[in-house]
C-alpha cells in the first residue's frame, strides 16, 4: 500500500520535530557542563579507597556538590591513594574542611567522598589545593580496639598480681583472723548484753539531767542571785578606800627606802671599826681554838696552870 503524500508530509514533519528536540536536548547538555565552572582540588588517603571509581559523587551535607575526576597510587610512597576530585565553584571549601569515605559500600558498590567540618569565618582553600583526609571509621574502631585491649590487658596483669600465691595466703589468714575476731566479739557481746542494754538507758537519764541542769541556769532566780552578788561586790570595791591605801604604800616604801639608806651610812662611816672588831674577834676564837686543842692533848693543864 502506497502512502499518499500528505502522510509523507505528516512524517517527514514528525521526524524533523523530534530530531530538533534531540538536538535541543543535547544541546542544553552540554551547555549546561561547558557553562558550570568547577573548582579541582585533591586529598590523600592511607587507607584502601576500594569502591571508590572515577565519576564518583562528592556530597556536601547531603548534597552532590562533584565528582571523582582521578585516582591513583602516590608514587613517592605505595601506602597512600591520592584522589582528584571537582566541584561546583561556590561550594565553601575552608580551612578547616575534612573529606571521608562512606563508610562501607553500597548495594551498587559504589562509595562516595563525604565533606564535612570548617567554619564560615574560616577561608577559603584556593584551587588545587590538598583537603586533608579525616579519621575514617574504621581507624577510630581500630584506635578504640587498641586502647581497649591495652586496658583488658592492663586490668588481667593486675587481676594476676592480686591472684598470686602470697596474696592469696594473706588474704586467708586475714579472713581467719576476721572470724576468729568475729567470735571474741560475739563472745564479749553476749557476756555484757546486760550493760550494754543498759547503756542507752543511762544516755538518756545523762540527757534528761543535762537539760534540767541548763533548764536551772535558764532560771530568773539564779540570774537574780548572781547580780544580787555582782552589785555586792561593786559596793564593796566602792567603799574601799584605793587612794588611801595607795598613799599608805607609797609612804611605807618611802620609809623603808630611808631605812636602807641610813643602815648603810652607818655601815659605811664604821667600816674600820667594824674591821677591827672582826679582826680582833678572829683572834680570839683562833687564841680559843687554840686553847681548846691544848686542853684535849693535856687535861692536866688545868691543874697545874696558873
Amino acid at each position: 500500500m502506497e502512502t499518499t503524500r500528505t502522510e509523507r508530509i505528516r512524517l517527514g514533519i514528525f521526524l524533523s520535530v523530534l530530531i530538533l528536540g534531540a538536538l535541543a536536548f543535547i544541546g542544553y547538555v552540554i551547555g549546561a557542563r561547558v557553562m558550570v565552572k568547577n573548582v579541582n582540588y585533591y586529598t590523600v588517603f592511607s587507607e584502601s579507597v576500594e569502591g571508590l571509581t572515577r565519576g564518583a559523587k562528592v556530597m556536601l551535607n547531603g548534597i552532590d556538590v562533584g565528582r571523582v575526576t582521578k585516582i591513583y597510587v602516590n608514587p613517592d610512597t605505595l601506602h597512600q591513594v591520592i584522589v582528584r576530585f571537582e566541584v561546583t565553584e561556590g561550594t565553601p571549601i575552608k580551612t578547616g574542611t575534612r573529606i571521608n569515605l562512606t563508610g562501607g559500600i553500597s548495594l551498587t558498590g559504589i562509595r562516595y567522598l563525604l565533606l564535612s567540618g570548617g567554619d564560615v569565618h574560616e577561608a577559603d582553600l584556593p584551587p588545587e589545593s590538598l583537603v586533608p583526609a579525616g579519621v575514617s571509621f574504621l581507624e577510630s574502631v581500630t584506635g578504640q580496639a587498641e586502647e581497649l585491649a591495652v586496658k583488658v590487658e592492663t586490668a588481667l596483669n593486675q587481676t594476676n598480681k592480686l591472684l598470686a600465691d602470697e596474696n592469696i595466703n594473706h588474704l586467708t589468714s586475714a579472713i581467719a583472723h576476721l572470724d576468729s575476731v568475729m567470735i571474741v566479739a560475739h563472745a564479749i557481746v553476749k557476756e555484757n548484753r546486760g550493760p550494754i542494754a543498759q547503756v542507752p538507758k543511762d544516755l538518756d537519764s545523762l540527757v534528761k539531767e543535762t537539760h534540767q541542769l541548763v533548764s536551772s541556769f535558764k532560771d530568773e532566780n539564779v540570774a537574780k542571785k548572781l547580780s544580787t552578788a555582782l552589785s555586792a561586790i561593786d559596793s564593796q570595791m566602792v567603799n574601799l578606800d584605793l587612794a588611801g591605801m595607795a598613799a599608805s604604800m607609797d609612804k611605807a616604801s618611802r620609809s623603808i627606802e630611808l631605812l636602807t639608806r641610813r643602815v648603810d651610812m652607818t655601815v659605811y662611816r664604821n667600816q674600820d671599826d667594824l674591821n677591827n672588831a672582826v679582826h680582833e674577834l678572829r683572834s680570839a676564837m683562833e687564841n680559843l681554838n687554840e686553847l681548846s686543842r691544848k686542853l684535849r692533848e693535856n687535861p692536866s693543864l688545868l691543874l697545874r696552870s696558873k
